[in-house]
C-alpha cells in the first residue's frame, strides 16, 4: 500500500500539507511509516538491515506489522519503534 510508504498529512486550520520523506540520523536512510500498526514484539535487526540493504521487499517486511489502529510503525535500516498517536 503506497500510502503507508508516506508520513502522514500535517496541517494547521484545515490546511493539510505532506511532510517531506524522514531520514535517520544514524543510517541516513528514509525513515517508513505505517499508520495503523505497530511491529510484532519478537522482531529483530537483521529483518530490518535486509529490507533497506537487499531487496525493498515490502511484502516481506510488512509480515512483522501486526494491525494496531491507535499505533503507527516506524522504520529504517538501523532501528524501528511503534508509538500510540
Amino acid at each position: 500500500d503506497a500510502d503507508n510508504w508516506f508520513p502522514a498529512k500535517l496541517g494547521i486550520g484545515g490546511a493539510q500539507q505532506k511532510c517531506p520523506p524522514l531520514q535517520c540520523g544514524s543510517c541516513g536512510f528514509e525513515v517508513h511509516r505505517f499508520s495503523g500498526h505497530r511491529w510484532h514484539r519478537q522482531i529483530d535487526y537483521m529483518h530490518f538491515r535486509h529490507f533497506e540493504g537487499h531487496s525493498y521487499d515490502l511484502v516481506k517486511l510488512r509480515a512483522k506489522l501486526v494491525p494496531s489502529e491507535e499505533y503507527a510503525a516506524y522504520s529504517c535500516q538501523c532501528a524501528w519503534q511503534s508509538t500510540n498517536t
